[in-house]
């Protein structure tokens, strides 16, 4: 459906009294939605399997409630301070997936930011992070700068999120609704 076909359909309805003034309000409200940006990234899975053993990067770019899904033996080694672990701590299909997770992550973070139009300037990557409801569906959260950029720029918009990753990239696509 075409805006031009439901404003003629709404039309129709309001002057034959079918829907009245309830079909032109929801036109209205219809109308009023747009899309503010769309923003898409890629990341290379393998980047990231470095990544896994360098704490100091981890929290460059990623929030800490983020990390909670690595192991938590990984976890507690992070939250004591120890700069690195070794990567014999890890099986290679622990870091093949901690990698994916963390790459989609990351394209996540780009694609806000690309939504958003700014690029990653005003804001930490970390202060946009991931989280998934009770039935598995990723969100976004912003915090700090990233949030406040964002509500000066578009208030009360919604975000929507899809990540998908495989064996060697993964991808996020963001699209910011006002």
């Amino acid at each position: 459906w075409t805006p031009l076909t439901v404003r003629l359909l709404i039309k129709r309805c309001c002057e034959h009294e079918v829907l009245g003034n309830l079909a032109a309000a929801k036109y209205w409200r219809l109308r009023q939605i747009m899309i503010y940006g769309i923003g898409i990234d890629i990341a290379k899975v393998s980047r990231f399997s470095k990544w896994i053993l360098d704490k100091e990067i981890l929290l460059r770019y990623f929030n800490k409630r983020e990390l909670d899904f690595l192991p938590s033996e990984y976890f507690s080694k992070i939250q004591s301070g120890e700069k690195t672990c070794e990567q014999s701590e890890f099986s290679e299909r622990q870091i093949s997936s901690l990698s994916q997770h963390l790459a989609g992550r990351f394209a996540a973070k780009e694609a806000f930011s690309k939504a958003l139009g700014t690029g990653v300037v005003g804001f930490e990557l970390k202060d946009v992070f991931v989280q998934k409801d009770e039935i598995g569906k990723p969100f976004l959260v912003l915090e700090n700068q990233a949030k406040k950029i964002f509500d000066e720029r578009c208030p009360n918009a919604k975000i929507f999120l899809s990540i998908s990753h495989e064996k060697e990239f993964a991808i996020a696509n963001v699209i910011i609704e006002i």
